[in-house]
């Protein structure tokens, strides 16, 4: 039996709804919030030109005026088109409304609703009126100026559609990005500094001393700002690390560069050893061959000059011009142990 094709007609009724139908269907625009206004008459004017301007934000502001026409039952209109179906109310606080019978009675219903989370109460204070206690706990919008509230206005859209003029988190700073080593018990903004002093001091290479706007520069490239570097000069001052000589002229305390050679010098417990084993292996004692030898920055070597000082370890004759060499006999039984250990 020969096939019967279906007609053209036939066929275009077997066709999908079209993707371009189905799109328009699915971006059709969310229904406006309807919000119900509370009022004295009295204050028709104002609630007038708010309630307008709540409409070209795109808010459906529902009004008595608007809504309630000859012939229409003014306790239906209001309780099952205007509370019932508002997403917030408005109470207009005034001289006029706060003592009115018919106000009170609508704030008592939005009351209600609010414990119900049915809808959000928002009062609006129009003058030097006291709000009703029964909105104390409530955030009221004071409204100064009834010919200018622009801003007052934007802040009540917001509220209604649940969004906040809140700003947007931006980029953290350099210093928060990258990772950075603490040093100590230092906070990384601290640490931050201080190793930018330091790094300032070995590159010179001479002595200890930097300028605090220099260690603001550097750490300005990372998002510091001086202000915060000011800051951080104080308090590094205050647990020893820095010393503030003159003005802006800082010197890192022996204390401050050992906390930043230990976090950052990775080389730094090799570079105490081979000075020790100088001293101890090669008989050497004086400064020109320890540079020489040993290839650091004189105020790095200095330092370390300094930390065996310190331990006891060696007994140095300082001479004119920041020379120094160990004394004769200079060298303590304990630093042979220690490099043998």
């Amino acid at each position: 039996m020969p096939s019967v094709r279906p007609s053209k007609a036939a066929r275009k009724t077997k066709q999908p709804p079209s993707r371009k139908s189905h799109r328009a269907r699915s971006e059709a625009k969310p229904k406006p919030p309807k919000v119900f206004l509370s009022h004295a008459s009295e204050d028709k004017k104002f609630v007038l030109d708010f309630a307008a301007r709540l409409r070209q934000r795109g808010v459906d502001a529902w009004l008595d005026r608007w809504e309630i026409l000859p012939g229409d039952s003014f306790v239906r209109k209001i309780f099952d088109e205007g509370l019932a179906q508002a997403k917030a109310v408005i109470v207009v606080i005034s001289k006029h409304s706060v003592d009115k019978p018919w106000v009170r009675e609508e704030l008592d219903i939005a009351v209600v609703r609010k414990i119900n989370h049915v809808s959000k109460l928002i009062p609006v204070v129009i003058d030097d009126s006291r709000v009703p206690t029964c909105l104390q706990a409530t955030l009221w919008e004071r409204i100064g100026n009834l010919k200018k509230y622009e801003d007052s206005l934007d802040r009540i859209v917001l509220a209604i559609f649940g969004q906040t003029d809140k700003p947007a988190i931006g980029e953290q700073p350099a210093y928060a990005r990258r990772e950075i080593v603490t040093i100590g018990d230092l906070t990384r903004v601290d640490s931050l500094v201080l190793q930018a002093a330091c790094e300032l001091v070995l590159e010179d290479g001479n002595d200890l001393q930097f300028f605090g706007a220099d260690a603001a520069e550097r750490a300005g490239k990372l998002g510091v700002s001086r202000e915060t570097v000011g800051e951080s000069l104080v308090i590094l001052a205050k647990r020893g690390c820095v010393k503030l000589e003159i003005a802006d002229n800082y010197f890192v305390t022996p204390s401050g560069f050992e906390g930043y050679l230990k976090a950052h010098r990775p080389d730094y417990e090799s570079l105490l050893r081979k000075f020790a084993s100088n001293a101890v292996n090669e008989d050497m004692y004086a400064d020109q061959a320890f540079a020489k030898s040993m290839k650091v920055p004189t105020v790095l070597l200095d330092h370390i000059v300094e930390v065996f000082e310190d331990r006891k370890w060696i007994l140095v004759d300082h001479v004119a011009a920041g020379r120094w060499q160990i004394a004769q006999g200079g060298v303590s039984p304990e630093m042979k142990r220690w490099l043998e250990s």
